[in-house]
């Protein structure tokens, strides 16, 4: 019994001895500042103990980035730096990632799908002040205006359409107002540059004004308005319908409500219609020189049966002749 008992007391004494020594070797390693072998990825998840930001505040970070609702947030670690990810889906349904640092909190990364299109961001320009330098910096009629991320610089491509009709795209820094690009694009041809969309903001004339010119032109009722632009000049085509069902279309120079042209249905119609009558009297002609051509004929056929005629009694006259110098 005692030798049984000496004998566990032994095994635990061995069992303390190399805890004790296991417990110094790692202090021995954590003193000398040799490195502590991890088999944490490098793309592994922290505790949020062990970050100087909150969530909150990396939300709070993302959404002054970008506009949009929060998804999901995570705590990760990549190349050894703790970040959190912070999802959010944009108005347009478009999924936005910001990547932020988790102890300092600046922005690292910003991904949007689709190619960043579309994107709504916190920028310190206006879209107005966008359009602003660019047509200071080029002549022409603003197009289209997006704001999209490059390279996690925000950007203004504001798109023009010269007076030469060429398009023109100007890249504006959607925080500083710099103009970072200007891309001119091949000339459009003239097909493209005719009936081309106008914004009412960029002529003098009002679609109202222009239907009062139109009235004034012709009766009808108002049917369609639209505001193009036809060899590189604004014009309001106002479609009138009138009490016979046929259009009439007014064209309406939309900076000094000059008349350019009035298209009525309804006189093209007569004019085909007098186009027939003129065919149909051409062929009653022909018709009528046919007939007499064939009287003519006739005419002449039966005078050269009277000749025919004439002759064979001319004939019988000698024969009548002959015969009688015979008798005698």
């Amino acid at each position: 019994m005692e030798n049984s008992s000496r004998m566990i007391i032994g095994a635990l004494v061995v069992s303390v001895a190399l805890l004790a020594i296991v417990g110094s070797g790692t202090a021995l390693v954590q003193d000398t500042g040799s490195p502590v072998v991890s088999d944490i990825d490098d793309d592994d998840t922290v505790s949020a103990s062990n970050a100087s930001l909150t969530e909150q505040e990396a939300i709070d970070i993302a959404t002054a980035e970008i506009n949009g609702t929060v998804d999901e947030v995570e705590l990760d670690t990549d190349d050894q730096t703790p970040v959190y990810e912070v999802e959010l889906i944009t108005a347009n349904r478009a999924e936005a990632t910001v990547t932020i640092h988790a102890n300092n909190g600046t922005v690292l990364e910003t991904e949007i799908e689709d190619g960043d299109a579309g994107v709504e961001r916190n920028v310190s320009l206006t879209k107005q002040e966008a359009i602003d330098i660019a047509t200071a910096e080029v002549d022409g009629t603003v197009e289209e205006v997006e704001l999209e991320v490059e390279n996690s610089t925000p950007v203004y491509e504001v798109k023009l359409v010269a007076t030469n009709s060429s398009e023109i795209e100007v890249s504006v820094h959607g925080d500083t107002g710099a103009i970072l690009e200007t891309t001119a694009e091949i000339e459009r041809d003239d097909n493209e540059a005719d009936d081309e969309s106008v914004s009412a903001s960029n002529v003098s004339l009002t679609e109202q004004e222009a239907i009062d010119i139109a009235t004034t032109e012709a009766n009808g009722t108002v049917g369609e308005v639209e505001l193009e632009k036809e060899n590189g000049t604004p014009v309001y085509e106002v479609t009138l319908v009138t009490t016979d069902g046929s259009d009439v279309d007014v064209s309406i120079h939309a900076n000094d409500g000059v008349v350019l042209n009035i298209d009525d249905d309804a006189e093209d119609e007569s004019d085909d219609d007098e186009g027939d009558d003129d065919a149909e009297g051409e062929s009653d002609d022909d018709d009528d020189m046919e007939d007499e051509s064939d009287d003519d004929d006739t005419e002449d056929e039966s005078d050269d049966d009277e000749r025919d005629d004439d002759a064979e009694d001319e004939s019988d006259d000698d024969e009548g002749d002959d015969d009688t110098e015979d008798d005698e």
